[in-house]
């Protein structure tokens, strides 16, 4: 079924691609990292520009 207005960059779909490819390589462990890493860099892209300024000033 389509995904509506789900659109993706092709240099999105070409890492979508590579990592659904190697998945069948990955170790329980490494699937796990790379799903934190996943759910942070979503966590990140939903957040301001300036808010990520702040923190990144505060805790320097």
């Amino acid at each position: 079924m389509p995904a509506g207005d789900m659109r993706m960059s092709e240099a999105d779909l070409s890492r979508l691609t590579g990592f659904v490819g190697a998945m069948p390589r990955l170790s329980p462990a490494a699937y796990a990292l790379a799903c934190d890493v996943a759910a942070c860099l979503s966590s990140l892209s939903s957040l301001d520009r300036s808010e990520v300024e702040l923190e990144r000033d505060r805790d320097q």
